[in-house]
């Protein structure tokens, strides 16, 4: 029973023991603190004092120095510790600095009196000898340069003589000398604008040749010129020598190719025949699945493959229509119309509802869903087979007023019918009269366009062939 009260005993006398000796570290490490801390400052203050001490005795030796050494004598060095920074605009004691506490500021609105750099105090250097000459180059009427601009005189002399070199040498454009009429065109301009500057240098060949080529571009074809063009293409199957073409009309090359393929190529309005789907298919599936259309792609292969075609027409062709083996070309079936006419229903009131629509038929070209859509489901317009009075009506309207749009035709009927069912129904029953009637002014503007007719011309027989499609069974 003793032996545990011995030992309770011994242990507190061990606890207070441990405490006691943490109790004199803290207040050992305490004091070691404040003393370090004494010590840093008095380190810090001696180091003030001796800077003091140190700036001072390095005055006296400079003025020491100065009045000791001679001239000649190596001077103290530089006192290389840092400055304390100057306010800019603190008065100074040095009177030769002009820009002595003043501060540059840029004025937007400061009016410069040159292209120069100017100092804050308005002061500008004095030109040098470039300036100089081009001041007085300035200060003339004439302005050297290296290519001056053609005056409107020049460039109707350059046609004129061109024009006339051609009928007598019985040439080409290409195949002209263009030096002779460089210097052709340098002896009558003497004598034609006697206003010309004297120092003005003499036109090149080549200036003639560019600048007789880009006048020729500003000119349209004539009637007679496109009549040529379309005989030639004729004669040779659609494939003639342009060089020979070219000769024939007295221009270029590149003029009479492109004329005739933006503007007088008729298979550019055509729909594509199966012979070019087939040709179209053919490159896709030879391309694989990596196959990726887009404008570059279609631009490519219409330069490559369809020199008839342009870019735009390849890639609604392959991506719009049912050429794409994507597409479905089957029959719809009717939960594919009953979706349609309840998507019709649901964007109604969207700028364009067949937009919407289409996003929800991924296996249908747009072309198809939105002509399913005019033809057979909207409810606006009737699909049943025109009647002999309807018929009537048609011809009496467009023989009345024949710049009438489809669209207002369209509400002469009840129930109304579709615009795109009354252009193709009219193109099937009208006759040749009416279709001129019709489709004359248009019809006009476009050979205008195109130089086959003026654009104050009647139209002739020998302009156009109105023809009357007829039904495939006829």
């Amino acid at each position: 029973r003793m032996q545990p009260e011995n030992s309770i005993a011994s242990n507190n006398a061990t606890i207070k023991s441990i405490e006691s000796a943490i109790e004199c570290n803290l207040r050992l490490q305490t004091e070691l603190a404040r003393r370090l801390s004494m010590i840093s400052e008095k380190k810090s203050s001696n180091r003030r004092l001796a800077s003091r001490v140190t700036a001072q005795v390095v005055l006296t030796w400079n003025e020491l120095d100065c009045l000791k050494t001679p001239p000649h004598a190596t001077s103290v060095p530089k006192k290389t510790s840092r400055k304390r920074k100057k306010n800019p605009d603190e008065p100074s004691n040095d009177s030769k600095n002009i820009y002595a506490g003043k501060k540059w500021k840029f004025d937007p609105y400061r009016k410069w009196t040159r292209r120069f750099f100017v100092d804050p105090e308005g002061s500008i250097p004095k030109p040098n000898n470039d300036v100089v000459k081009r001041r007085k180059l300035e200060e003339g009427k004439f302005f050297f340069h290296t290519c001056p601009p053609w005056s409107k005189k020049e460039e109707q002399t350059l046609v004129s003589i061109v024009t006339n070199m051609m009928k007598k040498c019985k040439k080409s454009f290409e195949d002209l000398e263009f030096d002779q009429v460089a210097s052709a065109l340098e002896e009558r301009m003497k004598t034609v604008d006697k206003n010309s500057p004297a120092t003005a240098k003499p036109r090149s060949g080549v200036e003639c040749r560019l600048k007789y080529a880009d006048a020729i571009k500003k000119t349209s074809f004539t009637k007679a010129q496109s009549i040529k063009i379309l005989e030639q293409v004729h004669l040779h199957n659609g494939a003639p020598s342009w060089p020979e073409v070219a000769a024939g009309v007295d221009r270029s090359t590149w003029e009479c190719l492109t004329t005739y393929m933006t503007k007088l190529s008729s298979s550019r309005g055509q729909p594509f025949t199966p012979a070019e789907d087939e040709l179209l298919l053919k490159i896709v599936a030879a391309a694989g699945p990596q196959f990726v259309l887009n404008t570059g792609i279609a631009a490519d292969l219409a330069a490559r493959f369809f020199p008839d075609r342009s870019p735009k027409q390849v890639l609604s062709r392959l991506n719009g229509s049912l050429v794409n083996p994507n597409f479905a070309r089957e029959v719809w079936s009717d939960e594919e119309e009953r979706r349609l006419v309840l998507l019709m229903k649901v964007y109604r009131d969207t700028q364009f509802p067949i937009t919407g629509a289409v996003t929800h038929f991924p296996d249908r070209a747009n072309k198809a869903v939105s002509e399913k859509w005019d033809r057979s489901l909207n409810p606006e317009f009737s699909a049943k087979p025109f009647t002999p009075a309807e018929d009537t009506i048609l011809l009496e309207a467009v023989r009345k007023s024949p710049d009438i749009g489809w669209t207002e035709l369209s509400q002469l009927f009840t129930p109304p019918r579709n615009p795109r069912s009354l252009f193709h129904h009219f193109n099937k029953i009208a006759t040749e009269e009416d279709l001129l009637l019709k489709y004359g002014t248009t019809m006009k503007k476009e050979g205008a366009r195109h130089g086959l007719v003026k654009g104050d011309g009647l139209l002739s027989s020998d302009d156009f062939v109105v023809r009357a499609k007829q039904d495939s069974g006829e």
